[in-house]
């Protein structure tokens, strides 16, 4: 049976009356929040959750929405190939008009509150400045950086949080949609990576600029560089037509359009097959293991199997 409080609820009953993606992302917002204010207020053994959980359960729900066929979201859902992904990264690709698509690299990190239990406000984030384990050692937030110029893409931190701060009521009307936020890489790396290291980041560092992750489905083509923190360099994005999108490599979707072209090989699996490929639990490189396409308009009609 699954539990959900009142606050998840009246999202969830939101989305499900509007159909509307920017409601189930308030309500996964507020889940994130009381998981972690769950884990804040036990035993951390019993209670502890970490980024690759939350991110599945991201990834998860939208899957049994996509497969359910209820309601008819503007997202493609895909994993990579790869086999030496890690659970917590993905890629967020939105559609600010048809054939006008940003692709946002997107590294998870929670607030260690099981840590700080004694003074939330103490909870910080982990390994913003560990170094990969790869042979081209490098800072994990420079693997990030250097994955998303790659493909002239944004780089954002996807932030799962709890805080108990007195001036949270002040940066949004409901501060559970807090629990899931969106940061720009870059912003992060203007301000505090240096040769001087700040110590761990704590929520306060980072809120503002850090919006509720349903803020995705809110930025303007011309803020984005402003949007999650003030850039001081503008970053070159480029902006992907569908076709180029779907022709990238490495990458199997989920019942996808029904109008999508043939692919030579299909093959019919469970959601949880779709879950389950193999992962990396930390390679501290930037390997993002699913991709969310938001795209301009809902999808109405699937095929019934996923393309290979």
């Amino acid at each position: 049976m699954h539990y959900s409080t009142k606050k998840q609820e009246a999202y969830l009953n939101k989305f499900y009356q509007n159909g509307l993606l920017k409601d189930w992302l308030a309500y996964f917002s507020v889940y994130v929040w009381e998981e972690l204010q769950f884990s804040a207020k036990q035993r951390n053994e019993i209670s502890k959750v970490d980024e690759r959980e939350l991110t599945n359960k991201l990834i998860r729900e939208l899957a049994r929405i996509i497969n359910e066929e209820k309601i008819h979201l503007p997202i493609r859902l895909f994993h990579s190939k790869n086999e030496k992904t890690n659970g917590s990264d993905i890629e967020i690709i939105y559609a600010f008009e048809e054939n006008k698509n940003v692709i946002f690299p997107c590294q998870a990190k929670r607030l260690y509150v099981d840590k700080s239990q004694k003074n939330i406000s103490k909870a910080k984030y982990s390994a913003f400045w560990h170094k990969t384990n790869n042979v081209h050692e490098k800072f994990q937030i420079k693997a990030l950086l250097d994955y998303a110029y790659s493909l002239c893409a944004y780089p954002l931190y996807l932030l799962y949080n709890y805080s108990e701060e007195e001036s949270i009521n002040s940066l949004y009307h409901e501060k559970e949609l807090l629990g899931s936020t969106l940061i720009s890489a870059q912003y992060i790396a203007e301000q505090y990576f240096n040769e001087h290291f700040e110590e761990n980041l704590t929520f306060g560092h980072l809120h503002p600029p850090a919006k509720p992750l349903h803020s995705i489905t809110e930025v303007k083509e011309q803020d984005m560089n402003s949007f999650w923190g003030n850039d001081k360099k503008e970053l070159p994005v480029k902006f992907y037509t569908d076709a180029e999108i779907l022709k990238q490599t490495g990458w199997v979707e989920m019942n996808p359009p029904a109008d999508s072209p043939p692919q030579r090989f299909v093959k019919s699996v469970s959601i949880n097959e779709f879950m389950n490929n193999s992962v990396v639990i930390n390679p501290r490189i930037f390997a993002p293991r699913f991709r969310i396409f938001i795209t301009k308009e809902p999808i109405y009609l699937r095929k019934r199997n996923f393309n290979l």
